[in-house]
């Protein structure tokens, strides 16, 4: 999900906002599949930018907190993660 300057013009703001409610259907998924998961005992890792507006979507927030999940934050370039187009070491 983006996290961009939503005030760029409205045009801009439309489209990211297009994009963000494109978005949240993914997120909803994610919601499900969290809960089914954690109801059956299994593990959970979900990946995505620390800084990423997804992590504070209602729908996500729910899911984390309902289910008592434990949240991290681990750098996956000690994992050997690399950009997938340059194949760049993230930082």
């Amino acid at each position: 999900m983006h996290n961009a300057n939503y005030y760029k013009s409205s045009k801009y703001a439309m489209n990211l906002e297009a994009q963000r409610e494109q978005a949240r259907g993914a997120l909803r998924f994610v919601a499900r599949v969290i809960r089914y998961q954690k109801k059956g005992g299994r593990h959970i890792f979900g990946e995505n930018p620390v800084s990423s507006a997804a992590w504070k979507e209602p729908t996500l927030v729910r899911a984390v907190k309902d289910t008592d999940l434990a949240a991290t934050t681990v750098d996956m370039c000690a994992f050997g993660m690399k950009h997938p187009v340059t194949h760049a070491w993230k930082h």
